[in-house]
């Protein structure tokens, strides 16, 4: 799930930050498995949405076929 979530969160900002970044520059804090949330934390700068220390909230989808889907909300 925390790899699924990281590798979603680089697809997903890497057409805005426009560089490879690495996994830890973002840290997981909380996993919420009935509310299908993961808390996170940014631990560089990124992109004007993103900075340092900003706290952010993505949801996932666990469906029957063991098909992850996710969804970040700031």
């Amino acid at each position: 799930l925390i790899f699924s979530f990281k590798e979603s969160f680089f697809k997903a900002l890497y057409p805005h930050v426009g560089r490879y970044f690495n996994f830890d520059a973002i840290a997981i804090d909380d996993i919420d498995l009935p509310n299908q949330t993961v808390g996170f934390c940014v631990q560089e700068a990124l992109h004007d949405s993103c900075p340092p220390g900003s706290r952010h909230r993505g949801f996932f989808q666990l469906n029957l076929d063991s098909i992850c889907t996710f969804y970040v909300h700031n």
